[in-house]
């Protein structure tokens, strides 16, 4: 295999980041092997998009193109190249409920803390309405537990 290599100031970024997560400078040596090492992953086994992945990131990009086109044109390749790199490694953004949307900081797009707040406030949004368990607020405003439909001390919602 030919000799891995990552852009100089890919690689610079990279370090930046890391370097920011651990508060202070990481092991050189560690560092670039452990790039390497994952540009290596990616080159020996690349991640190739299905023909539906194909066809989303299409409908995406280019909504008024016929349906049946689905190769991108030498100036879409660049956009396709792109936006597959993002698809391979972003986790899609969630969709919104509707009960939860005042309770999220700010813009769901913003980068910082507010991303990962909502991102928990949307999941255990979702846990709660899978567990099915039903909770009520106390006339002053207190969650007051879950409510026992054989326990008469909690089986009314206030």
């Amino acid at each position: 295999m030919s000799e891995i290599k990552v852009p100089h100031a890919m690689r610079e970024r990279i370090r930046a980041r890391v370097e920011e997560f651990l508060h202070g400078p990481a092991d050189a040596i560690e560092f670039d092997a452990t790039v390497d090492a994952f540009a290596e992953e990616l080159a020996k086994n690349p991640i190739v998009p299905t023909n539906e992945q194909v066809k989303k990131m299409k409908d995406d990009l280019h909504p008024n193109f016929a349906p049946n086109y689905v190769c991108f044109g030498s100036g879409d390749f660049e956009d396709g190249a792109v936006e597959w790199q993002r698809r391979m490694f972003l986790s899609p953004e969630p969709e919104i409920p509707e009960e939860v949307e005042d309770l999220l900081w700010g813009e769901y797009e913003e980068v910082g803390h507010g991303n990962e707040a909502n991102a928990k406030i949307i999941e255990a949004y979702r846990r709660g309405r899978a567990s099915g368990e039903k909770w009520f607020i106390d006339k002053n405003g207190n969650l007051d537990g879950k409510v026992h439909p054989d326990n008469p001390a909690t089986s009314k919602e206030e």
